[in-house]
């Protein structure tokens, strides 16, 4: 819409309802006199312009030896006719493979460190793991169980005699050789192999002379627990029914 004023007082007018005499017209910005260009247009032809100007700096610059030069100059590149045929002789090549090996070692050791420990920590949970489930019911309590919160007496004092071999197994260490203790039949010693063998360490194992009845010295009833009951007993359970697993084995 068009305001206008007659009398001093305001008014709006469509573009259609002016009448303008020879020589005057209106000018929008979709409507402009022959021979302008609108908005429109010349957003147009000021973007082709920029783009021809950039195209044409860019093959300026291709072209142009004395930016080539100042580049690899930049980046110790040697030139001979313009031309790059190398490392500029102040660089010290042998400097360079250093520290470019120096960098690549220290990601290696750092990556080697990481999965070392977590070896390390997966083979001892292995080992220790091994080593109660093959005593657990069979060695005396105080070998067995964890008073202080730290591993088992029996962890303590076995857990370095064992590794873990290829296949994820617990096995005997050979001190001897550095390798495995293999058994009669070519299979390596286990911590239950090695653990339950009564004459090397029988003062360990619990006493299981059965009691002629089946009464505690109170008069109470004692549940009676098999081996294999108290193998596959966690540690809850364990402490919940030691009264009578320990009336069990004595």
């Amino acid at each position: 819409m068009i305001k206008a004023k007659i009398d001093n007082k305001e008014i709006e007018l469509k573009p259609d309802q002016l009448e303008l005499g020879e020589g005057y017209g209106l000018i929008t910005p979709d409507n402009v006199p022959k021979g302008y260009f609108n908005q429109d247009a010349v957003n147009n032809i000021v973007k082709e312009n920029v783009n021809k100007v950039k195209e044409k700096t860019k093959s300026e610059l291709i072209d142009d030896q004395s930016v080539h030069k100042s580049i690899l100059s930049k980046y110790n590149v040697q030139l001979e006719n313009g031309k790059p045929v190398g490392l500029k002789p102040t660089v010290d090549i042998d400097e360079v493979k250093k520290n470019v090996t120096k960098e690549i070692s220290e990601q290696y050791e750092e990556k080697l460190s990481k999965l070392n420990n977590e070896l390390e920590s997966r083979n001892k949970s292995v080992i220790n793991s091994s080593i109660l489930s093959a005593v657990n019911g069979q060695f005396k309590e105080d070998w067995t169980k964890s008073f202080d919160g730290s591993d088992p007496l029996v962890i303590k004092q076995f857990a370095e005699k064992f590794t873990v071999d290829e296949s994820g197994k617990a096995v005997l260490k050979d001190p001897e050789n550095g390798g495995v203790k293999f058994k009669g039949d070519g299979k390596p010693m286990t911590p239950q192999d090695y653990l339950l063998d009564e004459s090397r360490f029988g003062e360990l194992f619990a006493d299981k002379r059965q009691r002629s009845t089946n009464t505690n010295a109170g008069g109470g009833t004692v549940r009676r627990f098999s081996e294999e009951d108290i193998e596959k007993m966690s540690d809850e359970e364990y402490a919940k029914n030691r009264k009578d697993i320990l009336a069990s084995i004595s």
